[in-house]
């Protein structure tokens, strides 16, 4: 990590159209090869439960998956971290234990992800409002022609920013309600996955003061049903919430 945080926060002030930083060569490097090499299989890890459009992967083990993730999770534990989070941000915040919706993410084959904006208060906790989404890509040799770049936009009918998904690169992105992101369809070698780990920032509200959202997507050139799914998927999934829990919860098995 960049012993340069002033930098960092000037850097997170100054970018948009959603604030973020961008932080290369992030773990030591021979370490990034281990845990590249550590990852769990895609096909043993449980579809998305919160997207049906495509072959997007998530399993939220970081904590207990090996000796070696768990190196990782100790890094996004760490005061120091915490520490840095918050002071981009300006207040406190802290990291989900559990990576709730996070942990190990896999895009295979020809998947994608639809410009969105993530749910905002924690699926156990009425009082953990999430301030940050925390990517880091585990890619090695990524080209451009494999795509697969993390686009960033405050409005989706506005032109994005693209952040390429490099080896070991951390991302640390705003998490608001205006702060949509996705990837296009990703064309990576056979038996490639675009691979990435999620940790996620919260603060302490009061229960009840911030009105409950789930993920709301913004499918681009979509079909009439997807676009009305869409649409209403918020309304659709906490309905679907109140009665049978959520599915996000189910991931750390």
């Amino acid at each position: 990590m960049s012993d340069d945080v002033g930098a960092l926060v000037a850097q997170f002030a100054s970018s948009g159209p959603v604030k973020h930083v961008v932080i290369d060569d992030f773990l030591d490097s021979e370490y990034a090869q281990q845990l590249f090499d550590d990852l769990p299989d895609p096909k043993a890890m449980p579809k998305s439960r919160d997207y049906m459009f495509s072959d997007k992967r998530e399993l939220s083990t970081l904590d207990r998956h090996s000796a070696i993730s768990i190196q990782l999770h100790d890094i996004f534990m760490s005061p120091e971290f915490a520490d840095l989070a918050s002071k981009l941000v300006g207040h406190p915040v802290f990291l989900d234990p559990e990576y709730i919706g996070g942990g190990f993410h896999a895009g295979s084959e020809g998947s994608f992800l639809d410009l969105h904006v993530d749910f905002n208060i924690h699926p156990a906790h009425e009082d953990w409002l999430r301030e940050f989404n925390i990517l880091l890509y585990l890619n090695p040799g990524w080209e451009p022609s494999w795509g697969g770049e993390l686009l960033l936009t405050d409005n989706p009918g506005n032109p994005t920013l693209a952040v390429e998904p490099r080896f070991n690169r951390l991302v640390m992105m705003e998490c608001t309600d205006t702060s949509f992101h996705g990837y296009k369809q990703i064309a990576f070698p056979a038996g490639r996955s675009r691979r990435s780990v999620a940790a996620y920032a919260y603060s302490t509200v009061v229960a009840g003061s911030v009105t409950r959202h789930t993920t709301n997507w913004v499918p681009q050139d979509a079909s009439l049903i997807k676009t009305a799914l869409a649409k209403n998927w918020n309304r659709i999934v906490l309905t679907k919430n109140r009665f049978l829990g959520s599915g996000t919860l189910k991931n750390r098995r």
